[in-house]
């Protein structure tokens, strides 16, 4: 434990802007402390090297999508942020042990998205073409057969494949790559990461439209819940509408502090 300490200290000392951005975290509201931190010693003891180990990972992996429109670079991350938050308090009910990880995945599960964006985007055009003449003509096709008909493959896809290059831990590959398909199909996959379902059902939830009103909101979350509660064995005490109020505030500490 003191090892990783140093380590994660020496790394700190070569990167000011990650020193800040721990103490930014450290310092928030919702660690609830009652004096500031100033030294990256003290922020360790708070937050933890899976803290630190989180926040390296996710700083890494924005920095090489920095040229994507500002309107979009917003759009993407706070969803990624609600689904990454989102998977941590369900892993809890999944009882996976590794909930730091398990953000991680929740929040890189949609990077192939940003990847179409950054690097093909007369691509992405041809995309939104296709799917708005699809829906003029009044037929059905998905953005992702969309994206497979103009390049060939997915958002998915590519993700899961740039993981995989990266050397990313399988359970963010496959969360990457499974987060579109069918949820009964992914139960016959063989040797399938737990983290992709409890990403899958995230991303459902993250995804449910909050101007839909109260009731329509609420009743799209419960729906959700009762489809993968039989399937992933959680407690049917589990408040899907608790549990997303608890993701959007703790994601506007995040999003205020960690991605500032």
């Amino acid at each position: 434990r003191l090892e990783a300490k140093f380590s994660a200290q020496s790394v700190l000392k070569l990167d000011p802007g990650l020193t800040a951005t721990l103490l930014r975290v450290a310092n928030s509201a919702s660690y609830g402390l009652r004096s500031k931190i100033g030294s990256t010693k003290k922020a360790l003891h708070v937050l933890g090297t899976g803290k630190l180990r989180q926040m390296i990972v996710v700083a890494g992996v924005m920095h090489k999508f920095q040229s994507v429109p500002n309107a979009v670079a917003v759009r993407f991350w706070e969803h990624a942020l609600r689904t990454a938050e989102c998977s941590r308090e369900l892993g809890k009910y999944c009882k996976i042990t590794e909930l730091d990880d398990l953000f991680v995945c929740g929040l890189l599960h949609n990077v192939g998205e940003i990847v179409f964006r950054q690097f093909f985007p007369e691509e992405c055009g041809r995309i939104e073409q296709t799917l708005q003449e699809k829906k003029q003509s009044q037929e059905k096709m998905s953005r992702l057969d969309a994206e497979r008909a103009v390049m060939g493959c997915s958002h998915a896809d590519i993700g899961g494949f740039l993981f995989h290059i990266w050397k990313l831990p399988t359970s963010a590959v496959q969360c990457a790559m499974y987060h579109h398909h069918d949820f009964q199909m992914l139960t016959h996959i063989p040797k399938l990461a737990p983290e992709v379902s409890v990403v899958h059902m995230a991303a459902m939830l993250s995804g449910v439209d909050r101007t839909l009103g109260p009731y329509d909101y609420s009743s799209a979350l419960d729906l959700i819940g009762e489809f993968y509660q039989k399937r992933m064995n959680f407690p049917r005490i589990l408040d899907m509408n608790h549990l997303m109020a608890l993701v959007y505030t703790v994601v506007e500490v995040q999003r205020t502090n960690l991605f500032k």
